[in-house]
């Protein structure tokens, strides 16, 4: 009975958990797939207790269907319902690579490689945000070490790889530019808050426009 009331107090907890809503998929876009399983996925480790079976997950991602991808997860349920054993609904796993055989990209980890090979920082995109949009696709690429490390000084503006060089060091893993480039960044936040910099523009660093030069 305790555990039950802990599990009731738990569920009534994350009930009210307010996440941003799955983009709905109805299959359409390849390139969306695992974007839209990874939300769901976000859903059902927030609320563990709510979602807390392979059948309670996978009708929360149908629920966020439409379309040709909706259809094919409803017949999969309709198969079950007349008695076969559909071994793709019996975890989220093995749900989600039946899906991705129609709806998802045949090679995720060529497409991540090569999105990786365009991505660059925007001009007055601040590292923070940019890292947020490289690691994104990084993660899905299997890249680590020194392939990854050179991928991202290449992504860099030039602004942004002209302070790393005067910063008189270019660390030589991955790991540490990141945290080098966070450092700097951090520095950067501070100048725009004290109104020293005018943010992140084409001279980075920029005294701001309205401060006298002293």
């Amino acid at each position: 009975r305790v555990e039950r009331e802990a599990r009731r107090e738990r569920v009534n907890i994350q009930s009210k958990l307010h996440l941003r809503d799955p983009e709905v998929f109805d299959g359409t876009d390849r390139t969306k797939f695992t974007d839209f399983m990874e939300q769901c996925a976000a859903h059902h480790d927030a609320k563990p207790d709510i979602f807390n079976t392979p059948s309670t997950k996978i009708n929360h991602c149908i629920s966020w269907m439409s379309g040709a991808a909706e259809k094919a997860a409803r017949l999969l349920q309709k198969r079950a319902r007349q008695g076969y054993r559909v071994i793709s609904l019996e975890t989220w796993a093995a749900f989600v690579e039946e899906l991705r055989k129609d709806f998802g990209l045949r090679d995720p980890t060529s497409h991540a490689q090569g999105q990786l090979e365009t991505i660059r920082q925007f001009p007055n995109e601040s590292y923070g945000d940019f890292h947020v949009r490289f690691e994104e696709i990084a993660s899905r690429t299997g890249y680590d070490g020194p392939p990854l490390r050179w991928r991202l000084l290449r992504a860099l503006t030039p602004e942004t790889r002209e302070r790393l060089r005067n910063s008189n060091v270019v660390p030589e893993t991955y790991e540490e530019l990141h945290e080098q480039l966070r450092s700097l960044d951090a520095t950067d936040h501070s100048f725009v808050e004290a109104g020293l910099l005018d943010g992140y523009g084409s001279k980075y660093p920029t005294l701001a426009r309205n401060m006298p030069y002293q």
